[in-house]
């Protein structure tokens, strides 16, 4: 259960007030490719920093 009086609820909400916190859309992977693929756009948090350097 989502939102309701389930046992997940605090890792339910902790999970949300993190997307909200991110700007990242909660749900599970599939359907954040599938949005991916429609939009054309990258939905999921990446590795930080720069790029590292084709010269290495």
């Amino acid at each position: 259960m989502f939102m309701g009086t389930g046992e997940g609820d605090e890792a339910a909400l902790r999970a949300l007030r993190q997307s909200e916190t991110t700007g990242w859309p909660l749900g599970n992977d599939r359907w954040l490719k599938e949005l991916e693929k429609q939009t054309g756009r990258t939905l999921t948090a990446q590795k930080r920093g720069p790029k590292a350097s084709q010269n290495s």
